[in-house]
């Protein structure tokens, strides 16, 4: 659970991981981040660089539950931030 506006995450792989990632059990809509691909109802992300990942930007803050599910091994998640 978080409250906040926006979902910041600071990560890397050696090779490309993808991830599904939801907010409130339901994939993004007009909150997508900049890093984060909705395609067919589903809110997708691939992590490689070292950087970091724009994963929800809303226009008003709120008390919501983001949901990660990795495709693949090899993800190093260093920190999350909220805005």
């Amino acid at each position: 659970r978080y409250q906040g506006k926006d979902v910041y995450m600071v990560a890397s792989a050696e090779k490309p991981v993808f991830f599904r990632i939801l907010r409130d059990g339901k994939s993004l809509g007009a909150e997508v981040g900049e890093d984060v691909l909705t395609r067919e109802g589903v809110s997708r992300a691939t992590i490689q660089e070292d950087r970091l990942y724009k994963l929800i930007q809303d226009s008003e803050y709120g008390e919501h539950t983001i949901e990660i599910i990795i495709d693949s091994s090899g993800l190093k998640v260093f920190t999350f931030t909220f805005g």
